[in-house]
């Protein structure tokens, strides 16, 4: 879970830092590229760039989430079968 917990992160991060990419690239586009694509509303950069960030961003929520439901279903069994263990214990000690 870790490694996935820095990635999600990193990938925040770089999101964040999107709208400052396309000023960036707005300001710099003669350097590697024929044309303007970087438009001050960053529809170029929302969609190549930022669109699967945060699709990636998404999913992993997603992924998050299951895995937190799995453990919590998973603790409360343990619970529940401790429970029921402490209760046939004290059961037994009653009935001798």
């Amino acid at each position: 879970q870790t490694p996935q917990i820095v990635i999600f992160f990193f990938t925040a991060i770089a999101l964040g830092l999107s709208e400052r990419l396309n000023q960036v690239a707005a300001e710099n586009w003669r350097a590697f590229s024929t044309q303007n694509y970087f438009d001050s509303h960053g529809v170029f950069a929302g969609v190549v760039y930022a669109a699967p960030l945060l699709a990636l961003l998404f999913f992993q929520l997603i992924n998050f989430l299951m895995s937190a439901s799995q453990l919590l279903i998973k603790q409360k069994r343990h619970e529940l079968r401790h429970e029921i263990a402490k209760k046939h214990a004290q059961e037994s000690k009653k009935s001798q």
